[in-house]
């Protein structure tokens, strides 16, 4: 539906600037390669949580916050 109303009142000008923006990037990340063979990136989006102290770690709290995911 979405899709639909942005197609049917902006008339595509969304994806044109969509695709030029896309373009640049892609000339960014070609001119970082020709100096670097790999980028480190953040793979999520939040800060991550500090480290505790090896004796206030609660153990309790990690085993929650873990989950096994099945392909």
């Amino acid at each position: 539906m979405l899709g639909m109303f942005v197609h049917e009142n902006y008339h595509g000008e969304f994806h044109g600037k969509a695709i030029n923006l896309a373009r640049k990037l892609c000339q960014e990340y070609d001119k970082v390669f020709e100096r670097y063979d790999a980028l480190v990136l953040p793979t999520i989006i939040q800060k991550t949580p500090k480290i505790p102290e090896k004796d206030k770690i609660d153990f309790g709290k990690l085993v929650r916050n873990s989950r096994t995911f099945l392909v």
